[in-house]
């Protein structure tokens, strides 16, 4: 059984996890936004067009990368609900209701971009 620990860390290299960009965008300890902030601006409508608004279970209040892992079978798209829900920190994600893109949507942006896609769980 793969756990969230384990699963985190086998995709901490993928081509989508913002953290695996990090010190590539980083001088004298300033951090550049990374550019797939730029990616989820110019999607930001179609992902909410093609989200559910769903109440936030509590065990998912500053936790956005868990509702990832059992929404999208990854961990790695901690990123885009934070984005989609106007959350700049996972301190942020503790709204009653939360925007949550559909896998279709979510795997539109990723082909776009040539990054992937997310596979059934």
């Amino acid at each position: 059984m793969i756990t969230i620990v384990t699963e985190s860390k086998l995709k901490s290299s993928e081509l989508h996890d913002l953290e695996y960009f990090r010190n590539k965008y980083k001088i004298d300890d300033v951090i550049f936004d990374s550019p797939y902030i730029e990616l989820l601006g110019q999607n930001y409508e179609f992902l909410i067009r093609n989200s559910h608004l769903v109440d936030l279970d509590k065990k998912y209040m500053k936790r956005p990368e868990y509702l990832s892992y059992d929404i999208y079978g990854t961990t790695s798209l901690w990123f885009m609900l934070l984005y989609v829900n106007k959350c700049f920190t996972a301190e942020d994600f503790k709204q009653d209701k939360v925007y949550i893109p559909t896998r279709a949507a979510v795997n539109h942006v990723l082909k776009d971009y040539k990054l992937g896609e997310i596979k059934e769980v």
